[in-house]
Formats: C-alpha cells, structure tokens, sequence
C-alpha cells in the first residue's frame, strides 16, 4: 500500500474507463500542448534562457505528475513568476559563478555535457552562456533537494491556511509583475534586469528614459499581435467552442 501511495499511477490505470475517458483526454491533450507551445516560449525569454529549455519545463513535468500525482485539477508546469525570479537569480550569480569556478574545471564540464546533450552546445564554448547554464543547473538542483524535503515533511498542507485574500492580492501582483517584464521588449528597448525593492520602479524609470530607443518594427509587430488575439478572444473564441464544444 505504500508503493501504491508514492505511484498513484498505478492505481488509476487499473481502473480507467476506455471507451468514456480516452477521447476526452486526447482532446485535452492536444489543447494542452498548443497551449503549452507558446506559453514555454514565452517563460524560456523571462527565465533567459533558450526557448527548447520551455518545451522541456513543459513536457517532463507533466508526465512525472501523471506518474505521481494524484490531482485531476493541478496546473503543471512553468510558471511565469518563478520564470522571472530564475532569470534574475541566474542573472546575478553567473558572475560570481565564474569567478568562484578560476580554475575552470566546472566550466569545462559544462562545456563537455552541453556539447553532447544540447543544440546549442557549440555555440556555448564561446559565449557567456556556458556560465548561465551552470548556475541555471546549480539553482534547479537546490530546489529540487528543497521540493523533496517539503514533500518528505508534508509541508504541502500548509497551502489550506492560504487565505483568498493572499491569494487575490499575490494573482494581482504576479500579473503587475509579468505585464511590467514583457513592456521593454514589446517596444524593443534592452534594460537592466533589476531586483530587490523598487525593482518595478527602477525598471519604469529607465524604461522611460530609453523610450526614444524604441524599435519601430517591434512595436507595430507587437502591437498588430496584440490586436488580433484580443479580436480572436472576443469575436471568434465563442462562435467556435459554440460549434464544437473544444476551448
């Protein structure tokens, strides 16, 4: 009965329904995944790191999840808050990366892993970006030793003594947050990945002050985007899911 408990996979699957349950997970499936295409994109630029690096945060979570989790209702997947707060901290310590790493051995090893595992692999032997990936794997590390420490502790309970006034006030943040991350390259304009307090008005003030900067084909490309998903949502998302009953 334990092994049952750490694999739930194995118990659901004996029990599943074929012929009632098959084409609805098919047909949520595929909505998942052309979901997921764009929205890993997207959290790959906030972490600053390759876009093949959102795919993957995309699918192995899922499918780790189907094996041992146990909810038909969890988001699972990246998330653009803890994109943005990787792409930060990756940010900052790379250099201190390096300069701890004088010798190079744990550069060369990346290097070595990199050149064999990744696509970019070449291209990381002579950019900066050896040392990000290095630190983004020292930071994935360290939370991956924290989530199971949680799980072993059974802090997971403690998320019931959320209140929804923390929740309501922490959704509004995030997406004041996100909004404010995605405004320079919408306009085209590079700035310092600020954090710390006053981060979101450092990044305002100098978003401002470059403003003159903005790349004109960005903007009009950024802003048709914006149109025609807003008219999409508004005008055609009804109509269709009205005819086919699939979001």
């Amino acid at each position: 009965s334990k092994l049952l408990g750490w694999f739930p996979i194995v118990t659901w699957v004996r029990e599943y329904d074929l012929r009632h349950e098959l084409l609805p997970d098919l047909l949520t499936g595929v909505t998942l995944a052309v979901f997921h295409v764009p929205q890993s994109f997207g959290y790959s630029l906030l972490a600053g790191v390759s876009p093949i690096y959102g795919l993957y945060t995309s699918l192995f979570p899922m499918i780790m999840y189907a094996i041992f989790g146990t909810s038909r209702h969890a988001s699972i997947g990246a998330f653009a808050v803890v994109s943005i707060m990787t792409g930060i901290l990756v940010e900052e310590n790379k250099q201190e990366y390096s300069a701890a790493d004088s010798d190079g051995v744990l550069l060369a090893m990346t290097l070595f892993v990199a050149s064999r595992l990744l696509p970019e692999g070449p291209y990381l032997a002579t950019t900066s970006l050896a040392a990000k990936w290095s630190e983004l794997s020292r930071v994935t590390a360290f939370l991956v030793r924290g989530q199971l420490a949680f799980h072993a502790l059974g802090l997971g309970s403690l998320s019931v003594f959320l209140s929804e006034q923390l929740v309501s006030g922490f959704t509004a943040g995030v997406s004041v947050h996100i909004g404010s991350s995605q405004l320079p390259g919408l306009f085209g304009i590079n700035i310092t990945l600020y954090s710390g307090p006053f981060l979101l008005v450092k990044s305002y003030a100098e978003f401002f002050h470059r403003i003159a900067e903005t790349h004109l084909p960005t903007l009009a490309l950024s802003a048709t985007s914006f149109i025609l998903m807003l008219l999409v949502k508004i005008l055609c998302d009804p109509f269709v899911t009205s005819k086919i009953g699939v979001p």
